[in-house]
């Protein structure tokens, strides 16, 4: 997808609580399911599956945003032939484990990956599938996890993953490990927008950090308001 999915690389996308950092990932899946571009690019893509690794919340945060986008009685995420979106949300009573990102978790992303013919991974997010895996404050480590996605399953396979995270400490930074923003190829900071007036969000900014596919404007910013129905 033109300016938003890498084929075989991986990206992040970070922000703040109330960025909208999985109803952003979900409208991008949504759209690519039905071979349409975003906010500002236009130029047309084929129908893509893609499959949400939601660790942080469980499907709670996924299920929300498919109701503010009003899609969930979409075909796109019903079993069958035209099945477009797939999840793996931790779910005790369902006996749906967590995933994380240790070696068997990558075995069985990498198998499901090839098997559905998946074209984008989005795991949610970066801290909650590295916990028992490995330390995600670690530039190394989390270098060698994200060298992993890309060479094992992202070159293979044709396909983009997104890694969402949080906002650090400082101003402007994503959480964790440097090598969390280093290591992508696209990195993506979403901001909320508050009026000044009424201090109350009124959209959302995304600012493109760096774009290595970008031939013009790397560094774009792309100012949004997805309408809740």
């Amino acid at each position: 997808m033109d300016g938003w999915l890498l084929k075989g690389d991986v990206s992040l996308t970070y922000g703040s609580y109330g960025s909208g950092k999985t109803t952003h990932a979900l409208y991008k899946a949504y759209n690519f399911a039905h071979g349409k571009n975003i906010l500002d690019r236009s130029t047309p893509c084929k129908k893509g599956k893609s499959l949400f690794i939601c660790t942080d919340g469980g499907v709670t945060t996924f299920k929300k945003a498919m109701y503010d986008l009003g899609i969930e009685d979409d075909p796109v995420f019903q079993k069958g032939e035209e099945q477009k979106i797939f999840v793996w949300g931790f779910d005790a009573k369902q006996g749906q484990q967590a995933w994380y990102g240790n070696i068997n978790g990558l075995i069985k992303l990498e198998n499901f990956v090839r098997y559905k013919g998946i074209d984008a991974v989005f795991i949610d997010s970066a801290k909650k599938v590295s916990s028992g895996a490995f330390n995600y404050l670690d530039n190394v480590q989390s270098r060698d996890f994200i060298s992993l996605l890309r060479d094992i399953i992202a070159v293979p396979n044709n396909a983009h993953i997104e890694i969402l995270s949080h906002d650090g400490t400082a101003r402007g930074a994503h959480a964790g490990a440097k090598s969390w923003a280093e290591e992508p190829s696209m990195v993506i900071h979403l901001k909320p927008n508050i009026d000044d007036e009424t201090k109350k969000q009124n959209g959302v900014t995304a600012e493109f950090k760096k774009d290595r596919a970008a031939n013009i404007d790397p560094r774009r910013t792309v100012v949004y308001k997805l309408e809740e129905c």
